[in-house]
């Protein structure tokens, strides 16, 4: 971990003498380190990824273009919210909605604030901001889906979960 907070270190302190593209490859090179580390199960690395995420964020770099990519927001979403971050994510979810593609803006705002509300145990708020939003991709799609699961388990709602489930299944079959 010493020589992952010399670069990280580094990177923040001495970053401007490199280009935006240069630097930005840089944090992402931290990114799938701490990434990599996290999914081997040290927890700890959720904080490190926040922080990474958080210095890219305060410099432009998650942009493309004028627009913030849909899977930047939904991880920064995500690890906000795995680290109780509540506020910030809130705040987060609003302040960057403007920079999401107008054709998703909807479909990508509701889900991360559903996701938000989850969290908060704000179920009911959660599945009325679930409902009827179309997603761009598969990853988003699963994501829905199990988040439904997780609120109708959480409400203890046994004929929606299992009517769900099933139709998950059968999707995720058809997918395969």
């Amino acid at each position: 971990k010493t020589i992952f907070l010399k670069e990280k270190e580094l990177l923040r302190d001495h970053g401007s003498k490199f280009s935006g593209k240069d630097v930005t490859q840089l944090y992402l090179y931290l990114v799938g380190y701490t990434n990599n580390r996290y999914q081997a199960g040290n927890r700890e690395y959720l904080n490190e990824l926040f922080e990474i995420y958080q210095a890219m964020l305060d410099q432009d770099l998650l942009f493309d273009g004028k627009i913030f990519p849909v899977h930047n927001y939904k991880n920064l979403v995500t690890i906000g919210l795995r680290l109780g971050e509540y506020e910030w994510t809130e705040k987060f979810i609003h302040d960057y909605e403007r920079f999401i593609p107008s054709e998703y803006k909807e479909g990508i705002f509701h889900y991360n604030l559903a996701h938000l509300y989850f969290y908060q145990k704000k179920y009911g708020e959660a599945l009325q901001l679930l409902q009827g939003v179309d997603f761009l991709d598969t990853f988003y799609q699963l994501g829905y889906k199990m988040l439904q699961l997780k609120i109708y388990y959480e409400q203890l709602e046994v004929e929606s979960f299992i009517g769900l489930a099933k139709t998950f299944q059968t999707h995720i079959r058809r997918q395969s």
